[in-house]
């Protein structure tokens, strides 16, 4: 049995510190990757990968352009708009 993991990498152009995200990750895929089972896999979804140094053979990455995420105030206010009588 292969386990997975699945971990979403935020978008370089709205992270506040790409340079703190990617020392971040890199902590974080090499916990992840410390497994003592040798059956698993590590998929990154991203649209840029992080700046890291560490590989491992189990760890992939999924780059996808998934555009930029709306603000959910943004989403709000385009609902009520569009409740509003005509």
């Amino acid at each position: 049995m292969i386990l997975g993991f699945v971990v979403p990498i935020k978008s370089r152009k709205i992270s506040k510190s790409w340079d703190n995200l990617s020392l971040l990750f890199e902590r974080t895929a090499k916990s992840m990757c410390n497994q003592t089972h040798p059956d698993f896999r590590m998929i990154v979804v991203c649209q840029y990968q992080p700046h890291i140094k560490f590989e491992h053979p189990n760890l992939q990455y999924l780059t996808v352009d998934l555009g930029l995420p709306v603000p959910i105030i943004l989403l709000e206010v385009i609902y009520m708009m569009s409740q509003k009588p005509r």
